[in-house]
């Protein structure tokens, strides 16, 4: 430690503490302070943990170094490797007092090196991750700063440091004078706080979200944008007698009518706001249409009253959709018509590898769709051959041949050509799409209704 041990810091001041007559507290004493996650060594009370999937090995290197005796080695294997870790404290630390995160950092080749930040503690259960992105990394040392975007948050954190990259081959990073510092308030300029800009269309009991919370600071003349958690923003809802919102940004609605969702980071007011448009119903009343009688050799079901399912076991609900947090599926009936429910959907799989299927001699698929809240919504199909796996997604919105629009079924008739590259002898898999997009990021989070899933000619 090159400045000291927080520990003699801590001491000396509570036998100040002491000494003091008549000064009592009721309030327990805030964690000490961190200034240090590594110098020539690893602060007090911090060590590391590769995420999951990371194949990044860490060590102390006595041979390179920005200033002192040490660095830290992260060694990233393989042209096509993942590498990262978090940095989490044994004990809950107060970095109030602190208004950045700063380091050296250099590599064995120039790479734009992904993710930087304090906040995760790798449980999952962080609150307040912050995150600077693709940090040109050279070959000489530089120094990086991640401002805080509103250090009052910090009473108790248990996330010094976090790092990941990818996708730039083999190579070695050197990390040194990893810290929390108070810079001139010169340098780093007033926060620019801001979420993105959207309207939401969403029925009573739908649920969304804030999106891209961050703060934009001018650090030595360049703008630097912090991706920040949402509960370091306090969020606020025109009519809370049609949406609320709560610490997370989490949006939900209450009531018919529309009102916008604005933010502020501590008394700076945040640009940008959520404009959620509630509508009233938020289910179908009447089943979806019937499809046309056909041979049965012309048709292959999935789920449908009109033909005989070709197909069983089916999970119309796999465990791995919306990033592992389940397809929020409820079967049920519309008008005596069985009917599947997909809630707060980003991606659900439907899978049936283990009797997969021969579609190659069909030339459509179908699915009828019903929401009372969304304009776009994507279908996903998955061929899992003997040679190699293809698959293909078709999206829909209002602006697309065949549109989706709320409160009413829609029959989409894709035809297989429209899956472009794909390959239809094994199909497996199905997944729907919120927002017509494959991804966690982006997505919406609406409410579908599905029936007459099947493949035809």
């Amino acid at each position: 430690m090159r400045n000291g041990s927080w520990m003699t810091r801590t001491a000396a001041a509570a036998l100040a503490s002491l000494l003091a007559v008549g000064c009592k507290s009721s309030a327990p004493p805030p964690p000490p302070a961190l200034d240090e996650v590594f110098t020539d060594n690893f602060g007090d009370g911090v060590s590391y943990q590769n995420f999951q999937g990371s194949n990044a090995v860490l060590s102390v290197d006595t041979t390179e170094k920005h200033t002192g005796n040490a660095s830290l080695k992260v060694t990233i294997p393989g042209a096509t490797s993942y590498g990262g870790g978090a940095f989490p404290l044994a004990n809950p630390r107060n970095l109030s007092g602190f208004n950045a995160l700063t380091f050296w950092a250099k590599a064995s080749k120039d790479v734009s090196f992904d993710v930087v930040g304090l906040g995760n503690d790798n449980t999952g259960t962080s609150l307040y991750a912050a995150e600077r992105k693709v940090l040109p990394i050279t070959t000489s040392w530089q120094k990086f700063v991640v401002p805080i975007p509103l250090p009052a948050k910090l009473t108790s954190e248990t996330g010094a440091f976090h790092f990941a990259d990818g996708g730039d081959g083999d190579y070695t990073l050197w990390l040194d004078d990893v810290k929390y510092e108070t810079l001139p308030a010169t340098q780093l300029g007033a926060p620019r706080p801001a979420i993105r800009t959207e309207t939401v269309p969403r029925a009573v009991g739908g649920t969304t979200s804030v999106h891209d919370p961050r703060v934009t600071f001018d650090v030595g003349g360049s703008d630097v944008v912090v991706e920040a958690a949402p509960r370091y923003f306090t969020f606020a809802t025109q009519d809370a007698a049609v949406a609320t919102v709560d610490a997370a940004g989490l949006v939900t609605a209450v009531g018919e009518g529309t009102s916008d969702i604005t933010a502020k980071l501590g008394t700076v007011d945040a640009t940008g706001a959520l404009t959620v448009q509630v509508a009233g119903a938020n289910a179908p009343v009447v089943a979806a249409p019937t499809p046309p009688a056909r041979d049965a050799a012309d048709v292959i079901s999935l789920f449908s009253g009109a033909y005989a399912d070709a197909v069983t076991g089916v999970d119309w609900g796999t465990s791995w959709s919306n990033g592992n947090a389940g397809a929020h599926l409820t079967e049920l009936t519309v008008a005596g018509n069985p009917t599947k429910k997909y809630a707060e959907l980003g991606y659900a799989g439907v899978d049936f590898t283990g009797s997969k299927i021969d579609a190659s001699g069909m030339t459509h698929f179908h699915v009828d769709v019903w929401t009372p809240e969304a304009d776009k919504f994507g279908v996903k199909l998955v061929n899992i051959g003997t040679g190699a796996t293809t698959e293909a997604i078709v999206k829909f919105n209002s602006g697309t041949s065949q549109t989706i629009t709320t409160g009413t079924w829609i029959s989409l008739d894709i035809p297989l050509a429209s899956f472009a590259g794909m390959t239809f002898e094994a199909v497996g898999q199905i997944l729907w799409l919120d927002n017509g997009d494959a991804g966690a990021g982006g997505v919406e989070g609406g409410t579908f209704f599905v029936d007459n899933v099947y493949f035809h000619k």
